[in-house]
């Protein structure tokens, strides 16, 4: 019984050296998600297409969130629309391999090589050492073994953030060569003009 007892009063003391609730105290916030950029709105069936978010590559599939930081590509054969969701579209030939980055003015989107189509206004567009700041439609086309990057302006107009200050107008185009111009905006060539119309979707023609 004595020895029952004791055990209790222990229980007690202990009970009674626990540190009683924080009161006002709350659990520390939730981390929010990061915004979603855009979304997957049209890609080439069974075809090699690919978004990696937080180091889980998956195949691209319709309705398909992107996130900042995040990394797509496409294969041969593949076509990959991506729909902003503030509005606008981009659209990726085969062979592309870009990801989102934010900086203190513009969402970027950041590719190494291939060709793709971006219908927005107000994004960015970063290459081959080179940034462009567009408003409408513009065809990018990006060559690593060349270090180029050709701007062509199918309709709107698209500013060089690096180099700073170049306006490229509706109709023309620009190469930059690891962010120096390769001459002045001129009219594009018909060669040049007719391979950038084949990136764009007939929807937006």
């Amino acid at each position: 019984m004595i020895k029952k007892l004791s055990l209790l009063a222990l229980a007690a003391t202990l009970s009674s050296c626990v540190a009683p609730p924080c009161p006002g105290c709350n659990p520390p916030p939730e981390i929010p998600p990061p915004p979603v950029i855009a979304r997957v709105t049209d890609v080439s069936p069974g075809a090699f297409a690919y978004v990696t978010h937080g180091g889980n590559e998956r195949p691209a599939q319709f309705g398909q969130p992107i996130y900042i930081g995040d990394e797509f590509r496409t294969g041969p054969g593949t076509r990959l629309t991506l729909t902003y969701t503030e509005g606008g579209t981009v659209t990726l030939e085969p062979n592309v391999d870009p990801k989102f980055f934010q900086t203190a003015k513009c969402v970027v989107l950041n590719f190494f090589r291939g060709k793709l189509a971006v219908d927005a206004s107000g994004k960015c567009v970063e290459s081959q050492g080179s940034r462009i700041y567009q408003a409408s439609l513009v065809v990018y086309e990006a060559d690593p073994n060349e270090g180029t990057l050709t701007v062509t302006v199918l309709r709107g107009r698209a500013v060089t953030v690096i180099p700073p200050g170049i306006v490229i107008s509706e109709g023309q185009t620009l190469t930059l060569r690891k962010g120096i111009p390769l001459g002045r905006p001129g009219p594009a060539q018909p060669q040049i003009l007719m391979r950038a119309q084949s990136a764009v979707p007939v929807v937006v023609r």
